[in-house]
């Protein structure tokens, strides 16, 4: 696991608004999983 090989990580909150892109590939990678049910 990466977080493992890294000594120090921090964990920020960042609003959908404020982080389209993500938002967007976690939609895809949800629909995505729905239709190989």
């Amino acid at each position: 696991m990466i977080l493992q090989t890294i000594e120090q990580w921090e964990i920020k909150y960042i609003p959908r608004e404020r982080n389209q892109v993500v938002d967007r590939l976690a939609k895809m990678a949800l629909e995505r999983n729905s239709t190989m049910q």
